[in-house]
């Protein structure tokens, strides 16, 4: 049996030039999957699922712009992408594993060294990464640096207590009080 023909019939293997391959679905996947292994994108190809229409009717590619951010903090740059989008999500990597957390979920993120604790609501995640990569790369009305070690997400702020000497006291949804700095709180209103 010939296995570059069994290889090429399962999609697996490039056929050579003028050599017919299976149905045109099949071939297509092939070409969109030696595309990306070119330039290093990952290509969506379900053979259930065709092309989706964006909401101006042209041809979406296989995620749209806004599925596309997410905040990786170990890359060089901090997490922070080219393009203007604030990310909709983290990523965390637990072992071989890796999580996409909504920044929805997110309660507060904590620095701890060089990683980051990310507590959501009944969960703690370890990532690597700086509490100054997420300060720049987070939308600033909805995420706020409240001490050189902590970024809150205001939307689960419940309350603020004052304390002598400008410091302060924020107490989240579920109960949880963190210190908030006087250096930083001009910037929580």
């Amino acid at each position: 049996m010939d296995l570059a023909a069994l290889f090429r019939t399962r999609g697996l293997m490039r056929a050579p030039a003028g050599a017919a391959t299976g149905t045109g679905g099949d071939a297509a996947r092939a070409r969109r999957a030696v595309g990306a292994a070119n330039t290093g994108t990952l290509v969506a190809s379900s053979p259930w699922r065709g092309p989706g229409k964006a909401a101006d009717g042209r041809a979406a590619g296989p995620r749209e712009a806004s599925d596309e951010a997410v905040l990786d903090l170990s890359q060089e740059d901090g997490g922070r992408s080219t393009s203007a989008a604030r990310p909709l999500r983290v990523l965390v990597r637990e072992g071989r594993r890796t999580r996409f957390v909504p920044l929805a979920d997110v309660d507060w993120f904590e620095a701890d060294g060089n990683y980051i604790r990310v507590h959501t609501a009944g969960e703690r995640y370890r990532t690597r990464g700086t509490i100054t990569a997420i300060d720049a790369a987070l939308d600033p009305r909805q995420f706020v640096r409240i001490h050189r070690r902590v970024v809150v997400n205001m939307d689960r702020v419940r309350e603020m207590t004052p304390l002598p000497g400008g410091d302060g006291l924020l107490v989240l949804g579920d109960g949880t009080t963190l210190r908030l700095s006087r250096t930083y709180r001009s910037r929580v209103r």
